[in-house]
């Protein structure tokens, strides 16, 4: 009997939980996007530590007297770029280019200044 394939990534539409409301599926997104990316994490240093643990290494005494050198910050800065354009994938990519001078197309976003009216 041949063996069943099963697809490596979902098609078509993806659940909505919040019909008629893109921005809190946009917010559901990026909220499941990162608790994923935190159990993620936290598996992973919970087993460092456990296996530095057993080889005598206080792992945790050790990460709160690190000092990181100036290319570990900057490799750690481009992680986070990279992370944070995944997160708000979804944002920003229906959020227009802003124009010349940083303000996007049809006015800065939010309520107009206290004291002034749309135009």
């Amino acid at each position: 009997m041949k063996p069943i394939q099963i697809p490596r990534s979902a098609k078509g539409p993806g659940p909505h939980f919040f019909p008629g409301e893109p921005a809190a599926e946009q917010l559901l997104s990026m909220v499941l996007a990162l608790a994923a990316e935190l159990s993620v994490l936290r598996e992973r240093l919970d087993t460092a530590e456990q296996l530095a643990a057993g080889r005598g290494l206080d792992l945790r005494a050790e990460i709160e007297n690190y000092q990181p050198t100036l290319a570990d910050r900057e490799r750690r800065e481009a992680w986070r770029v990279q992370f944070l354009q995944r997160l708000l994938r979804g944002v920003t990519d229906e959020v227009p280019a802003p124009a010349a001078g940083g303000v996007p197309p049809g006015g800065p976003p939010g309520p107009p200044p206290a004291g002034k009216t749309p135009t």
